[in-house]
């Protein structure tokens, strides 16, 4: 009897047409909070609608980070998007009739979103604004520092700016870090 219900139960589950409606597994609310002791970087930043765009290029998983996050004016400002690389990496680009492959192409974009993701977030937090220190990036040879910004008495944060005179608009603290959202880009 038992053998016969199991069968009418799996035969109902992979009938054709519901695989495509079945949901994924969810887990309870409860045990994600006891996993997590907060909101990480990444839902902060889902909840930023300035920077939603960076939001979309961003993955997940840097522990304990500083992440510089442009604001999507920023971004829409760039003369080149993050994924065409910077300028100077154009001239590496084939030119006149050469033809380059969707699946070249698709890795040159997928290498330039990471480099210019990777040179907005320092592996560390936290960090000392007021130090001039230059603060190396997940992007190799790429630095950061943070200079007094301009017209500012505040005696926090918003007394500075990210160099060379990018202002930092906001704060916001996660589990693993600190999001700055800032009116630029870091560039390289």
């Amino acid at each position: 009897m038992r053998l016969l219900f199991l069968t009418a139960i799996l035969a109902i589950l992979t009938a054709p047409g519901m695989a495509s409606q079945q949901s994924p597994i969810l887990l309870p609310d409860e045990i994600i909070r006891a996993a997590v002791p907060g909101p990480t970087l990444y839902d902060l930043l889902i909840v930023q609608t300035r920077a939603s765009i960076f939001g979309d290029y961003l993955q997940d998983g840097s522990p304990k980070s500083t992440v510089l996050v442009p604001t999507n004016k920023a971004v829409l400002a760039l003369s080149r998007k993050p994924h065409q690389g910077p300028p100077e990496k154009s001239s590496d680009q084939p030119q006149g009739d050469i033809e380059i492959s969707d699946e070249d192409k698709g890795r040159t974009e997928h290498r330039n979103v990471r480099d210019w993701v990777g040179a907005h977030i320092i592996p560390k937090y936290p960090i000392a604004l007021s130090t001039g220190e230059h603060f190396p990036t997940l992007l190799d040879n790429v630095s950061v520092s943070f200079v007094p910004a301009a017209k500012s008495a505040a005696k926090d944060w918003r007394q500075y700016a990210l160099a060379p005179g990018i202002s930092i608009l906001d704060r916001v603290e996660g589990s693993n870090g600190v999001l700055y959202l800032i009116d630029g880009t870091v560039t390289f």
